[in-house]
């Protein structure tokens, strides 16, 4: 998994590695709906939605290959979107 830092609410992206190609692939579940072109492709990334950066938003470039403990603590507890929301770990990008 990828983080995707967005103004509301946060995404993560799924991204598989392609041994074939040593590489990995990233990509959006949110995507191939009305008005929503994100198809996958081994070439070029195709996300749902661009990346505002003037909203504060970011494409952090980290694979986790890993779920984060506090996280999936965040996903199994909460009851609610805006308990899941206040419950997610701040730093969760941050790389020491």
């Amino acid at each position: 998994m990828i983080h995707w830092h967005l103004t509301w609410p946060s995404h993560g992206l799924n991204v598989d590695y392609i041994e074939k190609l040593n590489a990995w692939i990233r990509l959006d579940a949110r995507g191939n709906k009305l008005g929503v072109d994100s198809q996958y492709s081994l070439e070029k990334e195709k996300s749902a939605f661009p990346i505002r950066v003037d909203k504060g938003e970011e494409d952090i470039q980290i694979v986790f290959t890993y779920s984060d403990k506090k996280v999936i603590q965040a996903l199994t507890n909460s009851k609610t979107f805006e308990e899941l929301w206040s419950s997610l770990p701040k730093d969760i990008c941050s790389v020491a």
